[in-house]
């Protein structure tokens, strides 16, 4: 069989194999290959005030892209300029952005869709309180979310951005961990009602997800209080 190597970070040498029936079936095969790239270099920030680490993972940007029940497309975009040609895609389109330390990146997503740089400075000021906002044609909204820890038995509390525009929808989250899985998975089915209706729609989704997961969190934590309740009654000492 034919065997591959790599030449930098974007080439492959390929060997073809002898023989011309090899050859092209050889070449199908190449063809039909799924490439995903490779997670970009993970990041080590720290906290100015504190000198702890506060986020190592690295960021990735999520496309989905829809019009109606047509095909859906998803992928992760390696270069955040490439996010500009989706500005006046037709249809829907999601970007989310799971890390907002790399400011570089965040400010050339902002740029690419034209957001206002005092948006984009509460995208990454991870401390801010829950608001509504305008900004032009923009609809900002800053939330929190809430998250198990299964280390520490608690929750964790993270920041999500959501920003609407005329046919997008930008979310822009702490890490990766979110609570967007059953948005992602209603997408998948093209005659979900979901892909029925525009970006205002799935916003409103993305959102309802968020509150819904709180009562999730707030049910768990009443069942270890009742727990604690019960082994103080069991054992006061």
């Amino acid at each position: 069989g034919g065997t591959a190597s790599a030449l930098d970070g974007r080439s492959v040498r390929v060997r073809a194999p002898q023989g011309a029936e090899a050859r092209v079936a050889f070449l199908a095969q190449v063809e039909n290959l799924e490439v995903r790239p490779a997670r970009a270099a993970a990041m080590v920030i720290l906290d100015p005030r504190t000198g702890s680490i506060v986020m190592n993972q690295a960021v990735t940007v999520e496309l989905h892209r829809y019009e109606g029940g047509g095909p859906l497309e998803r992928r992760v975009l390696t270069d955040a300029d490439e996010a500009a040609r989706y500005r006046h895609a037709p249809g829907v389109t999601w970007i989310d952005v799971n890390g907002v330390h790399d400011v570089q990146l965040i400010e050339r997503i902002g740029g690419a869709f034209g957001l206002h740089p005092l948006l984009l400075e509460d995208v990454v000021n991870t401390h801010q309180r829950p608001k509504l906002e305008l900004h032009g044609e923009h609809l900002f909204l800053v939330l929190k979310m809430l998250l198990d820890d299964p280390e520490t038995e608690g929750f964790e509390i993270e920041q999500v951005s959501v920003v609407i525009g005329p046919g997008y929808v930008l979310t822009f989250q702490e890490r990766e961990r979110d609570t967007f899985d059953s948005v992602r998975r209603r997408l998948e089915d093209p005659a979900t009602r979901l892909r029925q209706h525009g970006a205002d729609f799935l916003a409103y989704a993305l959102v309802d997800t968020i509150v819904d997961n709180y009562f999730a969190v707030l049910e768990r934590v009443g069942d270890r209080i009742a727990d604690l309740e019960d082994d103080i009654l069991v054992s006061p000492d």
